[in-house]
């Protein structure tokens, strides 16, 4: 008689379907938020003021779906799962959303409102000039700033961030709601 394997009755799933699944959601919903942020001027990327709200609002909605993801995948695997496991469908959720996000502030910086980025450097230099820096430094901190303030390197820093924060979700969450299967021998 073989030895009693309690692993072998786990429906081994993808965690791939799952985290795709939410990061559309979630890429979906940041895509909203964003406009809505652009829309109410909420989004400041300046310096100039606080983005408080706007920061508290997208990681609430981040922290949900990755929540659910994690916790859906669960289900799925019977109630269990492993950090690992938590991890790969936090990883799956942070590149999806990410990437549609990245998408969306490339079109948007680069087609629907090339001039955001002129005026939110205009800000800049007009914050740095009430802080009385003089010209040679003013105009060495905003050479520095515009390399990377293109829609280019915004998209690539969000899409970056997106999977940095992925990982550092799926270890927090995975912490959280881990459950490992019971092993018999």
């Amino acid at each position: 008689m073989e030895p009693l394997d309690f692993n072998a009755n786990l429906k081994e799933e993808s965690a791939r379907p799952t985290g795709v699944r939410y990061g559309l959601i979630l890429g979906l919903i940041s895509t909203v938020l964003s406009v809505v942020f652009i829309m109410t001027n909420t989004i400041d990327f300046s310096g100039t003021k606080s983005n408080m709200l706007s920061t508290i609002i997208s990681w609430g909605v981040s922290v949900f779906f990755f929540y659910k993801a994690i916790s859906t995948y669960k289900e799925e695997l019977n109630g269990y799962i492993t950090l690992g496991k938590s991890i790969v469908v936090s990883m799956w959720v942070g590149v999806v959303s990410s990437v549609i996000s990245g998408l969306f502030m490339f079109i948007y910086f680069k087609f629907i409102d090339p001039t955001f980025i002129d005026k939110t450097l205009d800000i800049m230099r007009a914050n740095l000039e009430e802080k009385g820096m003089d010209t040679n430094q003013i105009d060495t901190a905003m050479s520095m700033t515009s390399m990377f303030l293109t829609p280019v390197s915004m998209s690539l820093f969000t899409v970056l961030g997106g999977v940095f924060m992925g990982l550092f979700l799926g270890l927090v969450l995975g912490l959280i709601l881990r459950k490992d299967p019971p092993t018999f021998e």
